[in-house]
């Protein structure tokens, strides 16, 4: 069946933690090279696991000739250069979200790979997780009744002047880290998109990033209603409420790769009190599933089921958040 060889830019902590272990364990992976402007970095990324090069530069790694496809996980503004960058040398690319700051980038990127003819994905893991085809397929089933109604929650603390998630100048900010979560999955979830919204968006004083959003999203006769944060208490939940019964998913966006994820289950409640029937999911790496995925389209040429087209719907609803922010008015999407 072949291996498909990987390149990483940047030695960035998601592709430490998360995509690389991940990688390691996925079926037709090699990992082939990284590259960092610290060549230090990149050395140290090659000897923890087992990558062929090391580079100092990301554009002479997407030059490599060996690479079949790249990661991208560097800071939200290189995200559509880079991408740009990686098709024209004929790579595929796997592009951490957002893929871009504003959905108006999208446009070059979309006529890019149309050209190329490249698998490009935006790296929404969650979507590749068995606790959401789960999620969704109870709710299309009927279970919880007519979905009327979606509420999500992400928040951490971090207040750090020097992480990247706090400088403005480079796409930081809560909606654009986690903000895009909530929505992605009510996406996902529906099937559909929102017509129009309405949100209120606190920034810090100092870093200019958004730290405290919420907003209110119309997906038809749906209501759905979020809040993240960048500076409150770390916390994650997404609950989906019908005329029957409510589902929610406690760590809905990063569960642990080898423990079993839970979705919990009310059905004709007679008190608020009643507990609910938990629902196990089999433990699962969303990381590796979704690498996997892109792994098979590749190698097999078969569709891969999210495109840009995708990417740019979901960042033109981030684009209304901002603006209704802007206008204290309700926003068509």
């Amino acid at each position: 069946m072949g291996t498909v060889k990987w390149g990483i830019l940047g030695a960035a902590k998601i592709a430490r933690e998360q995509v690389i272990p991940a990688m390691k364990k996925s079926k037709n992976t090699e990992l082939y090279a990284i590259a960092s402007r610290e060549i230090s970095k990149a050395e140290d990324f090659c000897h923890k696991f087992s990558i062929t090069k090391a580079y100092d530069d990301y554009n002479k790694l997407i030059s490599d000739p060996n690479i079949d496809a790249v990661y991208i996980p560097l800071p939200n503004h290189l995200h559509v250069p880079f991408s740009i960058n990686a098709l024209k040398a004929g790579k595929h690319v796997l592009c951490e979200k957002p893929i871009s700051i504003t959905s108006d980038e999208i446009f070059e990127l979309i006529e890019v790979q149309k050209e190329t003819k490249k698998i490009v994905s935006e790296a929404f893991m969650v979507r590749f997780h068995p606790q959401w085809t789960e999620t969704k397929k109870l709710i299309q089933d009927g279970e919880i009744g007519k979905l009327n109604a979606i509420q999500g929650i992400f928040n951490y603390f971090n207040t750090d002047p020097n992480n990247i998630r706090n400088d403005v100048r480079i796409g930081g900010g809560g909606i654009l880290d986690i903000g895009v979560y909530p929505i992605v999955t009510s996406r996902f979830i529906t099937d559909s998109e929102p017509d129009e919204l309405i949100s209120l968006v606190e920034t810090d004083p100092n870093f200019e990033t958004d730290i405290l959003a919420s907003a209110i999203l119309k997906f038809g006769n749906v209501q759905m209603s979020f809040t993240c944060s960048t500076q409150s208490h770390l916390m994650q939940h997404m609950r989906f409420i019908g005329t029957k019964g409510r589902l929610e998913l406690p760590v809905p966006f990063n569960p642990i790769a080898d423990q079993e994820s839970e979705i919990h289950l009310w059905q004709n409640v007679n008190h608020p009190s009643q507990n609910p029937k938990v629902i196990k999911i089999e433990k699962s790496d969303q990381y590796t599933n979704q690498v996997d995925q892109i792994n098979n389209a590749i190698l097999n040429g078969t569709a891969f089921p999210y495109s840009l087209e995708d990417s740019l719907k979901n960042m033109k609803i981030i684009d209304s958040i901002f603006r209704s922010s802007n206008s204290r008015k309700w926003e068509i999407v």
